[in-house]
This record gives C-alpha cells, structure tokens and sequence, in this order.
C-alpha cells in the first residue's frame, strides 16, 4: 500500500502507523492489494500470465447491437404468422404484456442457444472475436450458468435493470463483468486471439 486510506500521505513500506495515526494492519493491506489488482486488470484489460484480453466496451455494445439486429429479425419473421395491430404507451415499457413475453423468448433462446452450442458465442459476438466463459477456468462453461447469465436479456426492463445494477455492483473491481447476471453465473466475456 502507498498511501495512507484515511489522510492520503505517502507510506514507507512496512510501516505499522501513518504520520496522521491511522493503523496500517495487514488485513487493510491485503484488502489494497486485492483493489489495485482488480484496478489494474481492469486499466490494462488484460490478466497478467494468462494472456486474457478482455474487450473494451465499444466491442461489447457493438457485438449487442448485432445481436438485437438478428433478434429483431427471428421475432419478426416468427410474429408474421400472428398480426397484432395496437398503439403503444410510455406505459407499455413497464407493463408486460404477451408481446413482452414473445420478445423474452425469442431474446433469451437466441442467446441461450448460441453461447450454448457455439462455444459461447452468438453472431455479433463471433464477428467482433468475443466469447462468454467461465470466470474461473476462461474456458466454456455450462450450460445451466449460460441460462443464468442470460435470463434477464429477452426483457428490456429486466436488461436495463440487470445493466445499470450490475454496472454500478461492479465498477471498481471486476474488470469485466458489466451485469449482475454475470456475478451469479460466474462468467466473462473475453476476446479471442
């Protein structure tokens, strides 16, 4: 640790008190060190010794953007069968109704099915050379944590949601992890060489 976390004054290392008296234990440097890791994983966007590239957010939102393109086109062609003429409200983005259901579905199997069976990537993914994988192993993972992972991404409310949350949860400290969803599927996406 460099700096002292209560006054912010330059420590020697090894020190057991700052010049202002706070204590330095060795749970707070632990605590820094784990911090500044994650800090630094995150400003180089790559895991040292593992060569793991992370994308950067552009790439990320590129790759969805794709993504919504292909899922907009699926649920068009499978709605043709079923015309539903009706105005929409600001009111109808909070009150779910059989559309909102249909988009879950078509949203959700279309990313469940690709991360699943294509080595955890879907269309925009593969064309921006990014892939979903397990936190730990930065290998696919299982078909039951891409489910979690991608529960909340058929629903517009329920992304946003999952977005903002998971944004905000994990600002400092997981490097890559954008979603909650991501945290309880224990997943990632990377780029692939």
């Amino acid at each position: 640790m460099e700096y002292c976390p209560k006054c912010g004054a330059r420590l020697n290392s090894g020190v057991e008190f700052c010049v202002c008296g706070y204590e330095i234990t060795e749970e707070e440097r632990i605590r820094r060190k784990k911090e500044e890791y994650y800090i630094n994983i995150k400003k180089s966007a790559r895991i040292p010794g593992k060569g793991i590239i992370f994308p950067r957010s552009w790439e990320r939102l590129i790759a969805f953007i794709v993504d919504m393109m292909f899922i907009t086109i699926i649920g068009f062609i499978i709605s043709l069968p079923f015309p539903i003429n009706r105005n929409q409200t600001l009111l109808d983005f909070f009150l779910p109704d059989f559309m909102d259901l249909f988009n879950w579905i078509v949203g959700f199997s279309y990313y469940w099915l690709f991360e699943t069976y294509n080595k955890g990537q879907t269309i925009g993914k593969w064309i921006l050379g990014l892939r979903t994988v397990d936190a730990n192993s930065f290998e696919t993972t299982s078909k039951e944590k891409y489910t979690i992972n991608n529960l909340l991404r058929g629903s517009t409310l329920l992304f946003l949601i999952d977005l903002i949350v998971g944004y905000i949860a994990n600002y400092d400290i997981k490097g890559n992890r954008l979603r909650i969803m991501q945290n309880a599927s224990n997943t990632v996406v990377v780029k692939i060489k």
